[in-house]
C-alpha cells in the first residue's frame, strides 16, 4: 500500500530547473527536479540524500520536434511530484514482490 503522503514541501526553483523539497508523511525527505524534458524524484534521510537515491525515478518526454524545454517551467509542479512519489512507491512495492529476479540481486 502507498502511504508516502507529502506532509511538507517548498518550491526551491521555479524554472530551469524546477525544483522542490519536502517532507512525507513518513519522515522522509523528498527532492524533485524537472528541466528541459527530464523529471526525476528520490528520497532519502535527508534532502541530500534524496538527491543522490539510488531508486530514484525519472520521466523523459520524447517527440517534440523543436528546442522546447517543456518540464523547464511549470506553473504548479505539485501534480507531477505526487504522481512521481506513487510511481516510485509502487516500482518498489514491485521490486520487493518479485525479489532478486527483478533487482538483480542473487538468486
Amino acid at each position: 500500500m502507498i502511504t508516502a503522503l507529502i506532509t511538507t514541501y517548498q518550491v526551491t526553483c521555479e524554472a530551469a530547473p524546477v525544483q522542490v523539497e519536502g517532507t512525507l508523511a513518513t519522515g522522509e525527505k523528498f527532492y524533485f527536479r524537472s528541466r528541459h524534458r527530464t523529471v526525476t524524484l528520490g528520497v532519502g534521510a535527508t534532502v541530500h540524500a534524496a538527491a543522490e537515491d539510488p531508486r530514484t525515478v525519472a520521466l523523459h518526454v520524447e517527440g517534440w520536434d523543436d528546442d522546447r524545454h517543456p518540464l523547464s517551467y511549470l506553473d504548479d509542479p505539485m501534480p507531477l511530484v505526487r504522481m512521481m512519489i506513487r510511481m516510485r512507491a509502487r516500482m518498489i512495492e514491485y521490486a520487493d514482490r518479485a525479489g532478486p529476479a527483478l533487482t538483480g540481486g542473487p538468486q
